[in-house]
């Protein structure tokens, strides 16, 4: 799970680095990293085992208490219902900041699991 979660995480910094375009098929600029990271598991057919979806949103979460921030709104949930409403909450310096550091420890060769086999 934490490989198809470096995947999603790998994906959804290339959207937001290549200016977080709507129409995006797994990633939408008003969803938090959750409700993001469940998309991302609908769309990657490979993966549809029974309630995968909502297991890869859990696994997320577990991360974030981990890491002592909160499951639900790990940057703020103020700031989650105000960026979300303007569709910025991945302009957040938090939200990227944390996104960039999870694949910061992981050497290039072992951040790829074939997530589209």
């Amino acid at each position: 799970m934490i490989d198809v979660l470096q995947q999603f995480y790998r994906e959804l910094l290339d959207w937001v680095d290549n200016g977080v375009a709507k129409g995006h098929r797994s990633f939408r600029r008003d969803d938090g990293l959750c409700a993001n990271a469940y998309d991302f598991a609908l769309n990657h057919t490979d993966k549809m085992v029974y309630n995968y979806p909502h297991r890869l949103e859990e696994a997320l979460r577990e991360q974030f208490e981990e890491q002592g921030l909160d499951r639900h709104y790990p940057f703020g949930k103020r700031s989650y219902f105000l960026r979300a409403r303007s569709g910025s909450l991945y302009r957040c310096p938090k939200r990227l900041g944390w996104l960039r550091d999870q694949l910061e420890d992981t050497p290039r060769e072992t951040q790829h699991e074939q997530v589209y086999a």
